[in-house]
């Protein structure tokens, strides 16, 4: 377990320090909510507030955007020989792979919570109960576990 935390303090820092990926992780799901909000609402009119309709989906886009940067950085991983390494060493695969999850886990919840903000200060509002948020976010939490792997693409490689 000790291998997977290091490893997943490793994969956030290399996010950390790679400005496009996090301009991409942070920025693009709410620049898209923005787009669709101002440019996209106003062309339909749905007789309530289009950014209530929007944000759902754009925290589901922010997933699949994680589970992208995570196979980007299982591929430069693999390609700079960092994966050859860690072999070498007393590292398990499941260690790298759980870090990357985790570290996509990370990633999502901190790109949640902006879209989250930044949608309530555009005027998005719910009448459902707290406790039914914290449940869609856990599912979210969920579908990024689930979908990172997968998007990894190279769990077979990282498992030997």
């Amino acid at each position: 377990m000790s291998n997977a935390l290091t490893m997943t303090g490793r994969s956030l820092r290399l996010s950390a320090r790679s400005p496009e990926a996090l301009l991409t992780a942070l920025l693009l799901p709410v620049m898209l909510m923005l787009v669709f909000v101002y440019l996209f609402g106003r062309a339909v009119s749905i007789g309530t507030a289009y950014v209530d309709y929007v944000a759902p989906g754009v925290l589901l886009l922010c997933a699949v955007t994680g589970a992208a940067t995570t196979a980007v950085t299982v591929c430069q991983d693999m390609a700079g020989g960092i994966i050859d390494r860690f072999r070498s060493l007393d590292v398990r695969g499941e260690a790298l792979i759980n870090s990357h999850v985790l570290a996509s886990v990370a990633r999502n919840l901190i790109s949640t919570a902006l879209v989250f903000a930044v949608a309530f200060a555009i005027g998005f509002r719910t009448h459902a109960p707290v406790g039914a948020w914290f449940g869609a976010v856990g599912v979210l939490v969920l579908f990024v576990v689930a979908l990172a792997p997968v998007g990894a693409g190279a769990l077979r490689e990282l498992g030997r």
